[in-house]
């Protein structure tokens, strides 16, 4: 792919995320690129929630469908830092660009329980399925989910011993 085509899809990705979120939503740019690429706080009647998350966003032209599901590559090294140092929900988002549709992942409860029995540690990426009724702008079930998300890491934080030697077991 050529590299101005890779950034042409990367701003259509970051328009389509921008169109999708809640427009009350605040999202900034999570800085340089160490795998996180947005911080997003929910706010609501123009008041922050507290519920706050991440955001890995991958634009892509033709998704691979399997199953209901977006079949998406996914750096194992970044999934590994978000499970063992980022404390709070990590979403990838896969933006189609070509159906202007972008649908979300949590990453980590992802890796606890689907990749649970999967040797993914030693491989260069993992293949992350992606639900296609995992809308972004379903903004009821993108809301009811990162709630859940929150609520997901703030309870590995409050057993850090047991989520910490099954992530590390499987790393």
């Amino acid at each position: 792919m050529r590299v101005a085509h890779a950034h042409s899809i990367d701003r259509a990705a970051q328009a389509l995320l921008a169109r999708e979120l809640p427009h009350s939503w605040a999202r900034g740019a999570a800085g340089d690129d160490y795998g996180l690429d947005y911080y997003v706080d929910a706010v609501e009647a123009v008041y922050l929630t507290g519920i706050r998350f991440g955001v890995q966003l991958k634009g892509i032209e033709k998704p691979n469908i399997v199953d209901s599901c977006i079949h998406f590559p996914f750096p194992t090294k970044n999934l590994g830092t978000y499970l063992t140092a980022e404390p709070l929900p990590v979403l990838l988002v896969v933006a189609d660009v070509s159906s202007e549709k972008a649908y979300f992942l949590f990453l980590q409860r992802y890796a606890d329980e689907a990749l649970v029995d999967e040797e993914w540690a030693d491989q260069q990426t993992v293949t992350g399925k992606v639900p296609l009724h995992n809308r972004v702008a379903d903004h009821t079930r993108l809301r009811s989910a990162v709630v859940d998300a929150n609520e997901y890491v703030l309870a590995a934080r409050a057993a850090p011993d047991i989520v910490l030697r099954r992530r590390s077991e499987a790393l």
